[in-house]
């Protein structure tokens, strides 16, 4: 009687160590399936930022090719060589210089709307 007491004893002891490894393993499993969650929204979001980064990165070496165009341009306007005055015959008379100051601010509102809507962009990726 003393031994089958015994045993009843640790039978119930290991029928309670197998119960509170049951509940470990739920609790365990639960984790993992919620780490997988996390993941996989942590994945979608890289994705969407490596879309983000790419059209900004676009955007960005556009606005650097209009930049060098536009200053190129503007040299090219601007030049010594274009100068309307008496020692170089007067190449620009005063029409074609207007025309050219008025690319010159158009060049310049572009130029300038541009960087805003990128900066305003990487701004808003920001946040």
């Amino acid at each position: 009687m003393v031994m089958l007491n015994s045993y009843e004893r640790e039978n119930r002891q290991l029928n309670d160590a197998v119960s509170s490894l049951r509940a470990d393993k739920e609790a365990l499993e639960a984790s993992i399936y919620e780490a997988q969650q996390l993941l996989d929204q942590l994945q979608m979001r890289r994705d969407h930022l490596e879309a983000e980064l790419s059209k900004v990165s676009a955007k960005r070496d556009a606005l650097q090719i209009f930049d060098a165009h536009s200053i190129s341009r503007l040299k090219c306007i601007y030049s010594p060589e274009n100068a309307d005055s008496a020692e170089n015959g007067g190449i620009l008379d005063t029409a074609s210089l207007s025309v050219k100051r008025k690319d010159f601010i158009f060049i310049g509102k572009v130029g300038l709307a541009q960087y805003h809507c990128v900066r305003n962009g990487l701004l808003n990726m920001r946040n």
